[in-house]
């Protein structure tokens, strides 16, 4: 009914918010036959050897033929950066850049390749102000 109230209209913005951080946002890959669904928080990084790629988890590690490219064109909105092109690795699962290297939060320590270590500093660098950016 009109005129809608302005309560309304932000306890409806407040449900659609909390709706949409539920949302569970996927990665899906193929596995020989078998289609299959990670959620992309618990991917920590892709290691590339040659078509077969190695995705690395929170509950183990899945190998399965692709390319990184390909996972970087639908990964890449979600935060997920090369390091090496060999390595594509989920910023939210980074807990220390250092400058030849970072460390994974499974301890896991992947080296920057030098021609990279510029563009990981500004990715870096670029998350980081988005973050502080949200919180004030």
């Amino acid at each position: 009914m009109k005129p809608i109230a302005d309560k309304v209209i932000w306890k409806t913005l407040q449900l659609c918010t909390r709706l949409l951080q539920k949302a569970e946002v996927s990665f899906q890959y193929k596995q020989g036959r078998n289609l299959n669904k990670i959620p992309i928080k618990d991917i920590l990084y892709f290691k590339s050897n040659d078509r077969e790629v190695e995705m690395i988890t929170t509950n183990g590690r899945k190998t399965f033929y692709g390319s990184l490219e390909n996972i970087y064109d639908k990964l890449s909105i979600h935060r997920f950066f090369y390091v090496h092109k060999s390595y594509l690795v989920n910023y939210m699962n980074v807990t220390e850049f250092f400058y030849d290297r970072i460390c994974i939060s499974n301890n896991d320590i992947i080296k920057i390749a030098q021609n990279r270590r510029k563009h990981v500093r500004e990715i870096q660098k670029n998350y980081l102000y988005l973050e502080i950016e949200n919180v004030d």
